[in-house]
Order: C-alpha cells, then structure tokens, then sequence
C-alpha cells in the first residue's frame, strides 16, 4: 500500500494550477462536471474569487458584464456562479489572485428533555421563558419549519435565506438540520423570539452574521462548523466575523464539532525521503473501514497561514491522497487527490480536501505527501461521514472546529442526559493553546423533525435556549455577564474545573432564579483557602474589588494583591479585567505607580452570603473556580455598616485600606507596596466599642507563606511589623497614625475612595 502511495504521488502535480484549486483545475483540463454539488445547471458553476487589494469592485462589474451572477461580496472574495467556460478567463484577470471551490459548512449533528435536565423547568416555572429576547439560528436549511408554528415553533418567526440553490427552507427534505436546531430553543426559551438564517457556504455565513448584527439579537445559535477557514486559532476569518458579534451586543453560541475520534494532528516528518508524511501506523496512513455508502470528506489544515491569514502566501506544499484495496483484488484504487498549490503566492491556502463515496467493506488509506517543503509543520486532518465511527489513528485533541475556536465565541460540547461527556465531542486545546470548548450542553434528544437528535448540534441550542431564560431573568446583562453566568453554574462532569473535554462542566441554570440582586460591601473569602480573602465595595453603580493573596505557593511565597473595577450589574461583578499594580513603598515619597492585566474576574452573588468566583488566565482561557462566603467574624451583624468599604489619603494615591466592621469588632486590609514596587498587604483588627471620642490602635500583621490564588490551601502565618492608631471624627475614620514600620512612622488623612 505505502509503496503505491510513493508512485502515484509522483503523478500528483500534473493538474496542479497555481491560480486554482484541485477540483477546479482539473475541470478546466478534462471539461467534465467534477462539482455536481455546486452546480444550478450543467453549465454554470459556483466559485470564490479570492481579490487582490482594492480590486473587488472592479472584478464584480467584470464578472456582471459576462452575465455572471454575483452572490456574496467582500473585500477579500466575491462568491458567483459562472459559466463554466468563463472560468479560465476570468482565472487570468489581474484582480483575481486566486479561485477555489466554496468551502461548504457541515451540520454537527449527533435535543428536547434538556429542558428539566438543565434545569430550564425550574426558571419557566417562575415565569422566566425568555420573554423579550432575540434569537438567532444560522444553520444549512429549516425543512418543514412552517409545519410547526404555533405548535413545535413559534406562531411567529422571522426567516432570512442567504443560500444560493433551491434549499435553505423548501425543497430539500434532508435539511431539516436547522429545524431541529430551532425547535430545542423553542423547548428551552419558549417565549423568546426566533430568527432562521439559511447559508450553506463560509461566504453566506459572512453575510449572514452582519444581517443578524443589524437587526440586533440578542443571542445566535449555530450548529455548524468547518476546518478550512484559516488556521484553528480564532484568527481565521469566518472565526473572526462570529466572535465580532460579541462586541455588537450579541452572545454566540456555536457547536465544538463531532471530531474527536476522526481527527490526526502532527507534523509532516518523512524520515525515509519517500515524500509520504510518516503517520505512526504500519501503513503510514491514516485509515477506516466503509460499513456502508457514504459520503465522506477528508479536509487537512497546516499552519502556514502567516500573521494574517486573509493575505496568506503557503510556501509548504502538502497534498492529500486516498487510496482503496479492491475486495478479493491486489488491485488499489486510486480513489481521491487534492494538489492545491502552495508556492508562496497570495491568496493560495495550507489546505487540502476531497469528498468521494465509499463502498461498503472496503478499507480507505489516506496519505499525506510532502511535494515542496523544507520546514516542519502540524498539519491537521479531519474525516467526515454519517457511517465513520472512528479513523486509526486517531487524536482527540485539538479537534475543535471553526469558529469554535474563536475566544469570543461560546463553544459547546456534548454530554448524554446522564451528564457523562460523548466521545465523539470535539476536544481542545486550540491550535495556540487555549482551553475549548467552554462548556457542556445536552445531547441525544428527540425533537418531531429529527428523532434522537444528538451530538454538539444538539447541545449548543440548549445552551443558547439556557442564554436566552438568563437574558430574560437578567435583562441588563450582556453576552459576556450571560456567559459568565453559565460557565460559573455549570456541573462539573469530568475533571475538577475547567478541561479540555467539557470545559467548564455541564450546563445548569436552576439557581438563575433565585440569585440576589443585592449583597453586602465587605469582606469575602473562601474557606478552603484561608489567609486570603477578597475585599469588595459596591456604590454609585460601580464595583471595585481588591484580591488579597499570594505570589506563589510555599513558604517563600509573599502577599499580592490585585483589583478589579466597573459598572455595577444586578447579581454579578464583573466580567472584568483584573490588574496587578506596581507603586512606591510606604514612608518613601509620592510617586508613579501603574498596573498591568494578569487576567479576568467574574463574581456571581447567589445570596447575601453566598458567590461563585472564576479568575480567568488570558493566556490559556483557564479558569479557576471557587465558591466564597462573606467572611463573618463578629455575631450580631444584621447590616453593613455605613463605614464599610475603601478609604484611602488622596495625596497618597495608589495605596488605600478597606475596613469591615461588624458589631464592635474592626477588620481592615492595607494595600500598598513594598521596597521594591511590588504589592503587598497587612491587616489589622480591633474592638471598637467606643469610638465617638477615642481611637484604636492595633498591630499590623503582614503573612506570607500561603497559597496563590490558583494554588492549593497551605497554612500561612503571619509576623508583626509595626502597629497602626486609628482616630475617629463623629463615629467615621479620619486618620490612620502608623509606627515603627521599617523605622518610619507616618500618617494617612482618611477619606472615602471616590471609584
């Protein structure tokens, strides 16, 4: 087998065009229909024009004048349906840098009993049905949609067609996809308002995310997904456009994809100098077994897309090769190629791909060629059909599709009624390293237009339906707060925290209805981390938090502490970024100090008393999860105090002290710096029985040794570092008098923290 591979990929190149893809190349040199799929007649045939700058305006009055029809149009490509013999014309024309097929996306099927399994009953129960809301569903077609309004649908609902063919929401009875799609929103936000989009190409879907932006929804579903949209980063064009819309307002939902178990990742090594990329199996490909006919498309992504991959210019030349044993035969069947050309010009892309048919009990060898390379690269192949239960080998991860992969886009896996993680469900990390998908949402379902209705298809519109109720509940928020909402609250299922299977856990909205809309400034902390705790004031519709803790964990590990500031929300702090910040030491003079993002902090209040927290790294998307409680020392306490929260001397900026009393008790924090501009805290506590006319003087306690926020619990201990005496003006601090602190001695005139 591997030796025929070596002899037919000697023959590869001679369809090769350096201005077309395979498929299109070889229709010019043999004018037969290659491409029935993208054909309205027998004559005509749909393409993507990839555009040089400036040029797109031109090239479309080029293309109209020859009675072209011109589909979709941007900058970058313009989608049209040709004749077919105007295709080498037009391949020649200067504004033209390169031609290839549409890349097609494909449905990730394999919806709804989520609603109680999720935890949406309980929320519709309280009147919370996603009234108000806006919904997008963009998906391949709606068949029989119109059947089920006012029943299985909405009585009313707004459809928009970007396909170019006969289907989107009539005449293709095998797009149902979308229906199905629609129909578990519909179960999980039934009061919420929907809008079907029909695409079939990456160039409608463009078209299709700027409709939705401008109607303004509030939230879009998509179960699609594709592998050939530039690299597998979010930098991918199509990735790009769909994480766009969260800074338009709108939260997106997207399948992960379905290809854990039919995707191989590795770099294109060929030991032996046979071209063939040596692939660890003992044929040197990557294989599966046809039960059945199908369809199958094997696409193969690498990464030479360049800084930016809309101006990409491959230079590493990989193709794509399918081979098959006849049955009872020594003859191997040359199945399928792909000889796209990578030689460095612009608009030619590191990819390849095929579809062909498969024959029951047949075996299929797929080999990977190395025509031009002179670098290593991490090609990355995927395998589709409704038939394939799993390619040899295979790699789970890093198979999340786009635009999955997007860090703006909510990418969602699949996990059965019973909360267990699917197999098949696309794991991350992405191809630059962060955490995907984001969450887990229910799958194998049955809806009336697809019975048993499974897959991340299935789980993504029950999370979107899950968004839409916390819209309704929560109508202040926006996608980043929802979103927040439902990473904090979900299950875990699979490891402890965030993974790269189901990310953070499964998805669960019960307690949506009952989160506080209010909660105490004052002290939190969480008991299982005990030394560090988090320091928070709520007024005039703004938050400010500090986080006290530690730079590492150990004994050598010393105090931190970090803020984070913004618009106040009803439940919730946050989404927001969170700052580690770097000034002058106490008792030295006024200087610079400034900050720097370490990361991203979300609070969401379930009561007075009770919060869950995530501190997000920007650099992986990993989250830490903790649950906090308002940290309680002294009984009695039935409200906050009016001295609670942040006082700070305004000409000493950058250092401040947030003071909790409860009862007759004062705890206070004192953020500032040390020696070195690093940030360091002490604390202090007293009893304040009487402060009308008198002052407290306590010790200061600077602890080292515990745990950094992400670290597990070590005990921290503490060493007295000089003492504090607080004065008081009608019952309000006015002036903190420090001692002996490294030799210095000072004062703070005390006035609230005007965040």
């Amino acid at each position: 087998m591997r030796q025929k591979a070596v002899r037919v990929a000697t023959t590869l190149k001679k369809s090769k065009n350096p201005v077309m893809d395979t498929h299109l190349s070889r229709l010019l040199e043999s004018n037969t229909q290659l491409l029935p799929q993208s054909d309205i007649t027998t004559s005509s045939i749909r393409v993507v024009l990839h555009i040089k700058d400036n040029a797109a305006q031109r090239v479309a009055e080029r293309l109209l004048a020859l009675g072209a029809t011109v589909e979709t149009m941007g900058k970058r490509r313009i989608q049209v349906t040709l004749k077919k013999g105007l295709l080498g014309q037009v391949a020649k024309w200067d504004g033209v840098s390169y031609i290839s097929e549409p890349i097609r996306l494909s449905g990730k099927s394999v919806i709804s009993q989520a609603v109680s399994a999720s935890g949406a009953d309980i929320l519709q129960e309280s009147a919370i049905t996603g009234k108000g809301v806006k919904v997008g569903i963009i998906d391949l077609g709606f068949y029989g949609y119109s059947l089920l309004e006012g029943s299985e649908l909405p009585e009313e609902l707004v459809t928009k067609n970007f396909r170019h063919d006969i289907c989107g929401f009539s005449y293709c009875p095998s797009q149902a996809h979308g229906t199905a799609v629609a129909e578990i929103i519909h179960d999980m936000a039934p009061d919420a308002k929907l809008y079907l989009v029909a695409v079939s190409t990456t160039e409608e879907f463009l078209k299709a995310v700027d409709w939705l932006k401008d109607i303004g929804v509030d939230i879009v579903s998509c179960s699609l997904g594709y592998w050939l949209c530039g690299p597998m980063d979010g930098k991918g064009w199509c990735s790009k456009k769909a994480g766009s819309m969260r800074s338009a307002g709108i939260l997106p939902v997207f399948a992960a994809g379905n290809s854990a178990k039919n995707h191989w990742e590795g770099e294109n090594l060929d030991e032996d100098g046979d071209t063939l990329v040596d692939i660890p199996s003992t044929t040197g490909a990557v294989s599966f077994s046809a039960q059945t006919y199908d369809q199958v498309t094997v696409a193969v992504n690498w990464d030479d897309w360049g800084d930016n991959p809309e101006d990409a210019s491959p230079d590493q030349d990989i193709d794509l090769l399918v081979l098959s044993p006849l049955p009872f035969s020594d003859t191997v069947e040359d199945v399928a190629s792909s000889v796209n050309p990578q030689t460095g010009e612009t608009g030619q892309m590191p990819i390849e791909s095929v579809t062909f048919q498969t024959e029951p009990g047949r075996t299929y060898y797929i080999f990977l060629v190395n025509d031009n390379t002179n670098r290593l690269v991490n090609v990355h192949m995927f395998v589709e059909g409704s038939y394939i239960d799993e390619i040899n080998p295979s790699m789970p991860q890093q198979s999340i599709l786009q635009p999955a992969d997007s860090p703006l886009v909510m990418a969602v896996g699949a996990a059965d009624l019973s909360g267990h993680p699917l197999d098949f469900s696309s794991r991350g990390p992405t191809w630059d390293g962060r955490v995907k998908p984001d969450i887990s949402g229910f799958s194998g379902i049955d809806t009336f237009s697809e019975p048993d209705f499974s897959g991340t298809s299935a789980a993504a519109p029950t999370v979107a339906g899950a968004a839409a109720l916390i819209k309704d509940a929560r109508p202040n928020w926006g996608p980043d707060q929802i979103q927040a909402a439902l990473e904090l609250l979900a299950r875990d299922i699979y490891t402890v925290g965030q993974d790269d299977v189901t990310g953070c856990g499964l998805l669960d909205v019960s307690r949506v209805a009952d989160l506080s809309e209010n909660y105490q400034t004052g002290f939190w902390w969480n008991p299982q981390k005990d030394g560090s705790g988090f320091s928070l004031e709520r007024k005039d519709g703004s938050d400010f938090l500090a986080i006290y803790t530690y730079n590492r964990s150990g004994p050598e590990s010393k105090p931190v502490w970090l803020t984070a500031s913004g618009p106040a929300a009803s439940s919730m702090l946050g989404p927001f970024a969170l700052m580690k910040w770097h000034g002058w030491p106490v008792g030295g003079p006024v200087q610079e100090f400034y900050s720097q993002s370490v990361g991203e902090v979300t609070f969401l209040f379930l009561n007075d008393q009770r919060a869950l927290m995530y501190v997000r790294n920007p650099q992986n998307n990993r989250m830490n999860r903790q649950e906090l409680q308002r940290f309680i020392f002294a009984s009695g306490q039935d409200e906050a105090d009016s001295r609670n929260g942040w006082w700070w001397d305004e000409n000493k900026p950058g250092n401040g002290i947030f003071m909790d009393f409860q009862s007759n008790l004062l705890f206070a924090a004192w953020y500032h710096y040390d020696e070195n501009g690093e940030p360091r805290w002490w604390t202090f506590s007293a009893d304040i029985a009487d402060t009308l006319t008198g002052n407290v003087t306590a010790q200061i306690l600077q602890w080292q040794g515990g745990p950094c926020l992400t670290c597990g619990q070590i005990k921290p201990f503490p060493a007295t570092v000089g003492s504090v005496n607080l004065l008081f003006e009608n019952g309000m601090p006015r002036r903190l008098d420090w001692l002996d602190i490294n030799g210095h001695s000072g004062s703070y005139y005390l006035s609230r923290f005007p965040f």
